[in-house]
C-alpha cells in the first residue's frame, strides 16, 4: 500500500524572507545603502529559490555593468526581471503566444 500527502506551504512573510535573504548574502557584496528588511517588503508572494534568484540577477547585472558591489537599482531592475519576466522577447508567432498564455494560466491556477 502507498499513502501520498500533500503539504502546502505557504510562501514566507516579510520576516521570512528576511531571514532567508541574509543565507543568501553572503557570498555578494552589497552597497551600504541596501536594505534586506526593504528587499523584503518589495517582494511579497515570493519564495526562497525566488529570492535566491533574484539576487543571482543583480549579482550578474552589478558585474555587466562593471560595479564590484550590488547597488539598489541593480537589486530593483532584478526583482522587476524576475517578477515580469524577460524584456525584449518579441512574439509574431501563435505558437509562442500560446506557450506563454498557457504558461500565465498554469500560474494562476497554481499559483
Amino acid at each position: 500500500m502507498v499513502f501520498c500527502f500533500l503539504v502546502s506551504v505557504d510562501v514566507p512573510n516579510v520576516k521570512g524572507r528576511t531571514k532567508i535573504l541574509k543565507v543568501h548574502v553572503s557570498n555578494k557584496k552589497f552597497e551600504v545603502d541596501v536594505s534586506l528588511e526593504v528587499i523584503a517588503m518589495k517582494t511579497p508572494r515570493l519564495n526562497g529559490a525566488n529570492l535566491a534568484n533574484f539576487l543571482n540577477e543583480g549579482a550578474i547585472l552589478a558585474g555587466r555593468r562593471g560595479n564590484t558591489t550590488i547597488l539598489a537599482k541593480e537589486i530593483t531592475a532584478s526583482i522587476d526581471r524576475i517578477v515580469a519576466g524577460m524584456e525584449g522577447t518579441i512574439m509574431n508567432d501563435g505558437r509562442s503566444k500560446s506557450h506563454v498564455a498557457y504558461h500565465e494560466v498554469r500560474h494562476a491556477i497554481y499559483g
